[in-house]
């Protein structure tokens, strides 16, 4: 578009989006209607990216700012075009009317500026759009709500996980003869390791297999629905059902199946250790607990004098005792 030799005039009428708004904006005159909105992302798709919930949609609107005048402020827009009181539709014919009177108006003084003039004004237009400063710092409130950046999983070998989890395997044999606390906190470290290698193996497969893009669109198409209707809604479950399959069935061709297998493997085994280590505390818990009630006095005094109850009354079993 930038290479046509005449004058462009881009109209949104109602809401101009995605693809088609980096084309819209592309003209040497971009006027909208008084009620129009106009944006590359919408505000479901910026509320599920920045606050991870469609719900959001009119905070993200808000900040946005798509509208007519916003965008008059931000010089997107060139001009507004009235609108009869309803909007549009409730003034069909003066609402084309005032559409037809500012393509004349626009048009009258495009048409006086010779060809390379029009290109420049259109290139120009477009490069100057947005701004940024360098070596301004930025505000600490604002540096607190930036997204965090994705930090990279460091990815384990075979070999290095073989030699971390026999590290894992001694500790455990030496917390039998003394407190298993320290344990507990090795195997908590190590579940958290296995878990996020585990999940950069699949996010890793799942691009390998050409299953990223239908994942995030799913993804998407979850968040916007609220979780009531999520689980009645049988066609989004179908889809999720259809895709979940197809993921089982592909994961064994997968480049990277043999390390995410063995990393699962490994974490199935070290979250059973975990099970029955917090089982072996509860035991010593409890014996400790057992032993401390029994040694007070008055419970030996009361033990001592149901033992000799019990021999004074010359049964053989406790059958015989009431």
């Amino acid at each position: 578009m930038f290479g046509l030799k005449v004058p462009i005039v881009s109209i949104v009428i109602g809401e101009g989006g995605s693809g088609g708004a980096l084309a819209v904006g592309c003209a040497n005159k971009l006027l909208m209607l008084e009620n129009a909105v106009f944006y590359v992302a919408s505000p479901e798709a910026c509320a599920a990216i920045l606050w991870k919930s469609a719900k959001a949609s009119p905070k993200a609107a808000e900040k946005l700012r798509i509208t007519a005048p916003e965008l008059c402020k931000l010089q997107i827009c060139d001009g507004i075009i009235p609108e009869p009181p309803g909007g549009a539709h409730a003034g069909a014919t003066w609402t084309s009317q005032q559409i037809k009177a500012a393509i004349n108006e626009t048009m009258d003084e495009l048409t006086t500026i010779d060809t390379e003039e029009l290109l420049k004004h259109r290139m120009h237009k477009f490069r100057k759009l947005g701004g940024f400063q360098e070596g301004v710092p930025i505000d600490p409130k604002k540096e607190v709500n930036m997204k965090k950046k994705e930090q990279t999983v460091p990815r384990s070998s075979k070999a290095e996980l073989e030699g971390e989890i026999e590290k894992l395997k001694q500790q455990i044999l030496k917390a039998k003869e003394s407190s298993t606390k320290p344990l507990e906190v090795a195997l908590k470290n190590m579940i958290e390791k296995l878990k996020e290698e585990a999940y950069h193996e699949y996010s890793e497969a799942i691009r390998a297999m050409g299953l990223k893009d239908r994942l995030e669109m799913l993804r998407e198409e979850v968040s916007k629905v609220n979780s009531k209707d999520r689980l009645m809604n049988p066609v989004l479950m179908d889809k999720i059902e259809k895709l979940k399959h197809e993921l089982n069935q592909s994961l064994s061709a997968a480049p990277n199946y043999t390390i995410l297998k063995y990393k699962l493997d490994m974490l199935k085994e070290v979250s059973t250790a975990k099970s029955l280590s917090k089982a072996a505390t509860m035991k010593q818990e409890v014996n400790k607990k057992f032993s401390e009630i029994m040694g007070r006095h008055e419970i030996k005094d009361k033990l001592e004098a149901l033992e000799a109850e019990v021999q004074s009354s010359g049964s053989s079993s406790f059958i015989d005792l009431d």
